[in-house]
Order: C-alpha cells, then structure tokens, then sequence
C-alpha cells in the first residue's frame, strides 16, 4: 500500500513540476513584455536587431490572416518583392516592396501603393509562424500575469505537501511491538 502511495505522490509531483514550469515561462514572457512595452518610444518594440507584428486583419495580396505572428529583422535591407514593415504617417505597417529607386521605395498593401523615403522601411519579415499571435494576445495580459502568479503560488503549496508526505511515507518503519515474538 505504502508504495502504491509514493507512486500516486511521486506521479503529482512531477505533475506539479511541469505545471510550475510552464507557468514560470508564462510570467517570466509577460514580465519580458511589459517591460519592453514600457519602454518602446518607436511604436514597436525591438530586440536584439529583431521586432515582430501580430497581424490584426487578413490581407490575401501579403498571404497574411489575423492572428499570425510577423519576425522582423532590424538590420537587414529589403530589396524588391520583400515584405517589409515601414512607417507611414506615424503608423507601423506591413506590406511588399514593389519598386525601388536611390531615393523612393514603393510598398504595396494589397489595396493602397506607398511612396516613401528607404528610411521609412523599417526591417524585412523573415518569418511567418500561423495563429502564434493569437496565443500570445491571449497571455500576454495583466489578468494572466496575476492568476500565473497565484496558480503558482497554489502548486508550489502543494509540491511542499507532497513532499513532505513522500518523506513520510519514506521515514516510516513497521512497528514491531505488535508483533508476538516466536
């Protein structure tokens, strides 16, 4: 009976300690995230030479849908046919260079061509990973953050229990008293 136990003990544990894990990766990612948030002055947040966007709306002329999470490098120039981010009008948007000239480069969204300046081309997409935006918009809130914390704070009580009643079970030995010496 006793090593069913520390089986059924053992088994919540390690339950336990992957439930801990992921929740320590989901406080740490919105941590890392309002913190650059707070900080970003640019309209977008940028890391390492790296940003990236959530798309909010369908396009089919850039092959994008809603929810799909953009990898941007800073660094890299774009040539003709890229999809790029650039800013027009104090805004950050998406779209593909269809032209490019020493001093303008055209961008296309699918519905609207923009003329602007190299310098409004703010970094080339070099990754597009479906839906991904959608899942971090569902964690990346102050609600999460707060129930992470008290989910965490709940699991590692238990971990200490079932710990505790693993030594037990560990540290009892037969009490031989009872037994009619022969």
């Amino acid at each position: 009976m006793k090593k069913f136990l520390n089986i059924i003990v053992s088994f919540f544990e390690k339950i336990i300690g992957i439930i801990n894990i992921v929740l320590i990766v989901v406080i740490v990612l919105n941590v890392i995230y309002f913190i650059f948030s707070a900080i970003d002055t640019k309209g977008y947040i940028s890391f390492l030479d790296y940003s990236y966007q959530i798309i909010e709306e369908d396009n089919d002329y850039l092959d994008l849908s809603k929810g799909d999470f953009l990898l941007i490098d800073l660094k890299v120039s774009p040539d003709k046919d890229d999809d790029v981010m650039y800013e027009y009008n104090n805004d950050i948007e998406i779209g593909k260079i269809i032209d490019s000239t020493p001093e303008h480069v055209t961008i296309s969204n699918g519905t609207v061509n923009t003329t602007a300046y190299h310098e409004s081309v703010i970094g080339k997409v070099i990754k597009v990973i479906p839906n991904l935006g959608t899942y971090l918009n569902s964690l990346l809130k102050t609600n999460i953050l707060l129930i992470s914390i008290g989910i965490l704070i709940v699991t590692s009580i238990i971990q200490t229990f079932l710990s505790k009643k693993k030594q037990k079970l560990k540290q009892s030995k037969p009490d031989f008293s009872k037994y009619n010496n022969v």
